[in-house]
């Protein structure tokens, strides 16, 4: 597998050159780490390579763009650019270092693909941002607005879930502080009120929060990051996650 300069020879124009390898990094370790103890097919690195691939394309034409604006040499064509950029109200647009993923291991959702919330959190007097206090980073992770989403997971759902070494936090009570109210926004922005967080923190997926919901959720993710079913499988396994009945997992 290729990552960073050996995949990608960024323009230095948006200084996204070392923060892309970072980024193919992460997205491509936890699928390593699945694929080589063979709890994932190798199909699931195909996802890295489409993820990253569609992103990077994005970033360096990006960076190709702003380098076009930077190395102006006419002095008529530089000023006129000095004068449109003190004229222009949307300068932040000209800087964009990244967009949300839009294919790969993602559910079909509005808010698939965004980078996860990272913002302060308080548990037992302290206050810390997320990743800090919610044991170590890079593992899957269901947030919820309300309660704790896996209550609401079917006993052999739950099992499956453990087996990811997925971890929950949750707001409200008696759960964490959401200090500064920016949470509480996060999820009203996604209309959701669980959000599945892959461990590369993109957001692989939302859910309105009640049982069905939820657990159907974290069906999609299973189905995603395990040994696949066929599709009378997955149909089955569903509708039996939408009942409330015992499942097996898959992996």
């Amino acid at each position: 597998m290729l990552a960073g300069d050996a995949a990608h020879q960024m323009p230095p124009f948006l200084g996204q050159g070392l923060n892309s390898g970072i980024r193919d990094a992460a997205n491509l370790a936890w699928r390593l780490a699945r694929v080589t103890t063979g709890a994932a097919p190798q199909t699931l690195l195909d996802d890295y390579a489409a993820e990253r691939g569609d992103q990077i394309e994005w970033i360096v034409r990006e960076s190709v763009l702003l380098g076009g604006i930077i190395c102006t040499t006419d002095l008529k064509e530089a000023a006129q650019r000095d004068e449109a950029l003190k004229r222009s109200s949307s300068l932040r647009e000209l800087a964009q270092t990244s967009r949300p993923l839009r294919t790969g291991t993602l559910r079909d959702d509005p808010g698939a693909g965004s980078l996860g919330l990272q913002a302060r959190v308080g548990i037992g007097g302290r206050v810390r941002m997320l990743d800090e206090l919610s044991s170590e980073p890079g593992r899957f992770m269901l947030i919820g607005a309300d309660c704790d989403p896996t209550e609401a997971l079917d006993p052999a759902l739950a099992a499956c879930w453990r087996s990811l070494d997925g971890m929950s936090v949750h707001f409200g009570t008696p759960g964490w502080v959401d200090v500064d109210g920016t949470y509480r926004e996060w999820f009203d922005a996604l209309d959701a009120r669980v959000v599945l967080v892959r461990p590369d923190f993109h957001v692989f997926g939302t859910a309105p929060g009640d049982t069905a919901s939820t657990n159907l959720l974290v069906a999609d993710l299973l189905r995603r990051v395990t040994h696949r079913k066929t599709s009378h499988e997955a149909k089955s396994q569903a509708a039996s996650w939408r009942g409330g009945g015992n499942a097996r997992c898959s992996s």
